[in-house]
């Protein structure tokens, strides 16, 4: 999810649709479309399905959709790795109890 609709390679503009975040907020969905975002190692990655919601404070990657993409993950002492196959292919570190993406 996303709230900057400036940041989207392609863009379609729906009419429904709300996200329930963690405090229980419900926010709404205004478009879809993909993102190009450049890791740590300099690689760009397209991120697809990326829900535009302009309420959002920061940008959120779910680890579910992740999982269902077929990406496996581990979290050890603040340090997040995610990996497609063999690929390293994102990267966070632990900041106010959130991972921040490193990129």
């Amino acid at each position: 999810m996303c709230p900057n609709k400036g940041w989207f390679e392609n863009y379609k503009p729906i009419d429904s649709g709300t996200v329930l975040l963690g405090n229980n907020k419900s926010c709404q969905v205004i478009g879809i479309g993909s993102l190009r975002i450049r890791m740590h190692n300099g690689i760009e990655n397209v991120l697809e399905d990326v829900r535009h919601v302009p309420k959002l404070k920061r940008n959120m990657i779910s680890l579910g959709t992740l999982d269902n993409e077929g990406c496996g993950y581990k979290c050890d002492r603040g340090n997040l790795e995610i990996h497609k196959g063999k690929n390293l292919i994102m990267r966070g570190v632990r900041k106010n109890g959130l991972y921040s993406l490193v990129g």
